[in-house]
């Protein structure tokens, strides 16, 4: 909401980031023009009707006044942001005061005038001139009712008591020719208003135009004695008694706007976008330079090329006008081997604040201490651009607090006294987008949408890459989006691509790479090696052959020069370019091999552990994922967020990963997974693996096509895979079970319940109670007698508690048996059964998360539709906590029966189509099938309508 702009001062007018938007009729501006000048505060919906039709308002007035709202809100707030919401009796339009020119025009005025009891006149000039500039003709022209014209009235008083005192100010500044001009028509039109006409005498006066000045006198005290019956009041007595004195106090001022000032910024950087909010931000904080005890510094941070320079001589172009006395730009290349030192840097700012070179002191502390005598009381901005560290920006910071700095460096200059900082990251995708269109033009960028984002990708979002690669296309305009997109997609020469004249990513990743350390130069290639985007520390650690104490400050180090990212504590990434940057510097054969092997076998075990939490204890899952000796790994705090977080970079590890060591990161990958990782992304290394382990790559592609509902494909897959001679028993066990449920899926009863048996069986003889009751329970639910079913999920759950299994494995026999309850419709049983299996379980797992969206479907049974709807949300509340998105579709399955049981088609569709992009997203194709006819049934029953 933050490109949102209402103009009041002229037309009534809406404005976004894309234009001007339609608002609708005058009536409807009316409303809209009263919730602005109230911006973010409530406004009583009797205010509304009040100012729109005044004392006799229609008796349908309060339903219109909702109608326009209506209407507003409409074309306001599409994307329903809440820019317009509804209250108690009123509405609130939720913008900020500065997104409304009234209010802009009001701090300005404001400003200025604090500005003119602090003798800072230029400064107050610049303000008035600002506020000026909002007019745009009539206030809320076009605009009817009581309301409307009372607030013309009063703004057009404030009009003219800003242009009084603006011109008093340029009267003091000694600009009295540019006031009699100016005054020559304004002041006719308002004889009545006495301060305008003394300005008017007074600068006649100065500009040597004595009879005129008196003239006026005469002229304003016949008008108010033949029009008003009354004579001038003081102000101009005296004045015109001073005139005919040729009092000395009346003598002009030395013209103060002639004196020169520093004005030393670069120019805009054509094509600048995004970072509006920042932006905002930043230009407030400047904005209150002055008001404290203290220089505003704003230190901004970043990688090389992500737009630093750009972002603050934008800002400082923004907030110009405020600082009446000068601007000061240097570029201390603080990432180049040489860079300026701060007493050559005093020396400049010196000499262009009127020091002559000869009498510029020797020493730095005797510069730095003439520069901030200088800027004493004086509001000049300092752009310290591209600075090393604190050593070289410390002695070159203002001491008045009128002035302010910024500063931008590649590290973070976090020992900065009072500053604000700012750490700019790559663009966002809408950001580089309009990049983009901002340098080639819309017709070119909407030409080729596709290509312009994958432009956009290839670049990483990077704003030095984009404007390169922008300026290449700009130099060729035969060259299509798609011919610079295919010249970059080749990784090998991307960097290559990206320059163009004086400006080339590789250069500016080089200046950090070059300030580096041996240690932290051969750390940065080993961490390029993973294909992974982002890597948790000790992760990092392993992949650097150190423990997590030592990898910790030399990965810091990296953020610090700014060849490292990190997006989170104890998280790092290199950027997409960076890690390019880093693979040419390149890492040895060796070296590559062994942290590829390192990440993967930190990996490993990890997930050994996330495997064991699911049946503690279980031999079948112990040895799952075994064949590798690693080292023992911190086990997950909870799993379900661990694999959330690693999901990418647990794929990047499959990527550099053969034989055994694949074999068992993609076995635990799969066990543990749950969903986690799209099949699609395992796929690829199951069909690798299957020349070294076929027996485990058969289970994994058969799992994997089980989960997309592929149930013939699934089932021959695992079928070769429990054919194979000398599977070991775990993995058997495993296959077994899945082929289990693909013969179930298929109706393949005899089938199935064979297998069940067989997989009961093994359970046995390997010693799992898991995998035993699984089979067991699995069987009663083959059974056509609902009677026998139930007594094998009993007998299961007998065998759970003798065993003493795991409370989680006895959870899901619960579940389970409730299953088969609902099947034999003892839905009060089935509700019992699962109100145990959620007391035996964790409140935030995805296991709990099951059990709620299950409770809804016995709740349903029995008309209870507000318990059902509890369980539903209370599903989805689990599953949205825990990230865990393939059960937040189900919940959002559960949420829409409740919805159809409550006759709510609409609400009912949204769940459904919810559920179904994430189905799809994950790849479960027979799920995503399901979500879609059920919301075709919805739709084609049209309930609710």
């Amino acid at each position: 909401m933050t490109d949102w702009r209402i103009d009041l001062l002229g037309q009534v007018r809406v404005r976004d980031g894309s234009g001007e938007v339609p608002v609708g009729t005058p009536q409807q501006r009316a409303v809209l023009a009263m919730l602005a000048l109230r911006a973010g505060e409530f406004v009583p919906i009797g205010d509304l009707v009040d100012g729109i039709f005044g004392e006799e308002p229609p008796r349908t007035a309060h339903t219109t006044i909702s109608t326009y709202v209506t209407r507003l809100r409409g074309a306001l707030d599409r994307d329903r942001t809440g820019l317009l919401t509804s209250a108690s009796g009123g509405y609130v339009l939720r913008v900020q005061p500065h997104q409304v020119d009234a209010h802009r025009l009001s701090a300005l005025t404001a400003s200025a005038a604090r500005a003119v009891a602090e003798s800072r006149l230029a400064q107050a000039l610049e303000l008035y001139r600002e506020g000026e500039a909002l007019w745009r003709g009539e206030p809320l022209a076009g605009v009817a009712g009581p309301w409307a014209d009372r607030q013309r009235s009063a703004l057009a008083e404030r009009r003219l008591a800003a242009l009084e005192a603006r011109l008093a100010v340029e009267l003091e500044l000694g600009e009295h020719h540019a006031v009699v001009a100016e005054l020559a028509g304004v002041a006719e039109a308002h004889p009545f208003r006495e301060r305008l006409q003394s300005i008017r005498m007074l600068a006649l006066y100065r500009a040597g135009r004595q009879g005129e000045a008196l003239a006026v006198y005469q002229e304003v005290r016949r008008i108010l004695a033949d029009e008003l019956a009354v004579d001038p009041g003081p102000e101009l007595t005296e004045l015109h008694a001073a005139i005919l004195a040729a009092d000395p106090a009346l003598n002009a001022p030395v013209s103060a706007l002639a004196t020169p000032k520093p004005a030393q910024l670069p120019a805009a950087i054509d094509g600048f976008t995004g970072r509006a909010d920042l932006l905002a931000d930043i230009v407030k904080a400047l904005e209150e330079a002055g008001s404290g005890a203290a220089p505003v510094l704003v230190a901004v941070c970043g990688m090389g090329g992500v737009g630093k320079t750009a972002f603050a001589v934008d800002v400082a172009h923004r907030v110009r006008h405020l600082f009446t006395d000068g601007q000061l730009y240097i570029d201390l290349r603080g990432a180049e081997a040489v860079p300026v030192r701060p007493a050559e840097a005093l020396a400049r700012f010196l000499t262009a604040l009127g020091v002559p070179a000869d009498a510029v002191p020797d020493g730095e502390s005797e510069r730095a201490a003439l520069f901030r005598s200088l800027l004493s009381d004086k509001r000049v901005l300092l752009v310290l651009d591209n600075a090393r560290d604190i050593t070289q920006v410390r002695e070159l910071l203002p001491g008045s607090p009128s002035c302010a700095a910024l500063i931008t460096s590649r590290t973070m200059l976090a020992s900065l006294p009072s500053a604000r900082h700012v750490a700019l990251d790559a663009l966002t995708e809408a950001e580089a987008r309009r990049m983009l269109v901002a340098i080639l033009g819309a017709a070119r960028v909407e030409a080729e949408e596709a290509d312009a984002a994958r432009l956009i990708g290839l670049c990483g979002r990077l704003p030095l890459a984009l404007r390169i690669a922008a300026a290449r296309l700009t130099a060729r305009p035969a060259w299509r989006l798609a011919d610079m997109a295919g010249r970059l997609a080749d990784e090998r020469g991307r960097l290559a691509e990206l320059r163009s004249g004086s400006l080339a990513v590789e250069a500016s990743f080089a200046l950090s790479y070059e300030q580096a350390t041996s240690a932290e130069a051969d750390a940065f290639r080993l961490l390029a090696v993973p294909d992974a985007v982002e890597l948790p520390l000790p992760a990092c650690a392993a992949v650097l052959d150190l423990p997590p104490a030592q990898a910790e400050p030399l990965l810091e180090s990296l953020v610090d020069v700014a060849l490292l990212q990190s997006p989170g504590p104890g998280r790092y990434r290199l950027h997409d370019l960076v890690k390019l940057y880093a693979r040419r510097r390149g890492a040895g054969p060796a070296e590559s091999a062994a942290a590829r092997a390192a990440l993967a076998d930190f990996y490993i075990a990890a997930l050994r552990s996330v495997v064991a939490q699911l049946a503690p204890g279980d031999p079948v899952y112990a040895a799952c994922g075994a064949r590798t000796r690693v080292r023992q790994a911190a086990e997950p705090i909870d799993a379900t967020h661990w694999l959330q977080a690693e999901r990418e970079a647990i794929v990047g590890a499959l990527a550099g990963c053969v034989g055994d060591r694949l074999g068992d990161l993609l076995e635990l990958v799969y066990t543990a997974g749950d969903r986690h990782i799209p099949a699609d992304a395992l796929r690829p290394h199951a069909t690798r693996l299957a020349a070294h382990d076929r027996a485990r790559a058969e289970r994994v592609l058969g799992g994997l096509l089980l989960e997309e509902g592929r149930d013939a494909e699934a089932a021959a897959h695992l079928r070769r895979a429990v054919e194979l001679p000398g599977v070991p028993g775990y993995l058997l066990c495993f296959a077994l079970g899945e082929l289990m449920v693909a013969e179930t899926n298929q109706r393949n009863r005899a089938e199935a319940r064979d297998l069940a048996r067989r997989k009961l069986e093994l359970a046995g003889r390997l010693g799992s109670v898991t995998h035993a009751v699984h089979a067991r329970t699995h069987l009663g639910a083959l059974l056509d007698d609902p009677g026998q079913a139930l007594e094998q999920c009993v007998r299961a759950l007998t065998h759970a508690r003798a065993e003493g299994a795991d409370p989680m494995v006895i959870a899901m026999i619960h579940a389970d048996l409730a299953a088969l309850q609902c099947r034999a419709e003892q839905h009060e049983d089935a509700i019992e059964s699962l109100t145990e299996a959620a007391r035996l379980c964790p409140p935030d797992t995805g296991v709990r998360a099951t059990i709620h969206y299950r409770l809804t479907e016995p709740n349903l049974a029995l008309g209870r539709n507000d318990a059902a709807l509890t369980q539903a949300y209370k599903a989805l509340a689990v599953a949205q906590a825990l990230s865990d998105e393939p059960r937040q579709a189900m919940a959002l399955v559960a949420l829409a029966n409740v919805h159809r049981a409550e006759e709510e088609a609409p609400a009912a569709v949204r769940a459904l189509n919810a559920a179904h992009a994430i189905f799809t997203r994950f790849g479960l194709t027979e799920d995503a099938a399901e979500a879609e006819e059920a919301c075709r049934s919805v739709m084609d029953a049209g309930i609710g309508r």
